[in-house]
């Protein structure tokens, strides 16, 4: 069951609730260990990636973009890098990049 979205009171910003380990997203997001698939569901948006140093080796998370003309900045933390980069960028609507840490790996690696 895919995560739902429910707003705070007063206007506030939108917040994701999670279920079995898929989120939809409509603002900037950390991804949690606990996240599997990150669905996008915003035009413009940064997704950050937790810190290496944090997660477990073989740890993986899908992102796709859902929207049409999308804008998505799959981001590492701090000096972590995704296949060398700091940053992918997700362009096209239902495009998608599932980011894996090897057993022996220092950066996130794209599959």
């Amino acid at each position: 069951m895919a995560r739902l979205l429910a707003n705070y009171a007063g206007g506030a910003s939108p917040r994701p609730l999670q279920s079995a380990g898929c989120v939809t997203v409509i603002s900037t997001y950390t991804v949690l260990l606990t996240d599997y698939v990150v669905l996008v569901n915003v035009v413009s948006v940064v997704i950050s990636l937790p810190a290496i140093s944090d997660a477990v080796r073989g740890h993986q998370f899908v992102i796709k973009a859902m929207l049409a003309t999308p804008n998505c900045t799959v981001d590492a933390d701090g000096t972590d890098t995704i296949d060398g980069q700091t940053t992918f960028s997700l362009s096209t609507q239902y495009q998608s990049v599932t980011v894996f840490l090897p057993p022996t790996g220092t950066d996130w690696v794209i599959l």
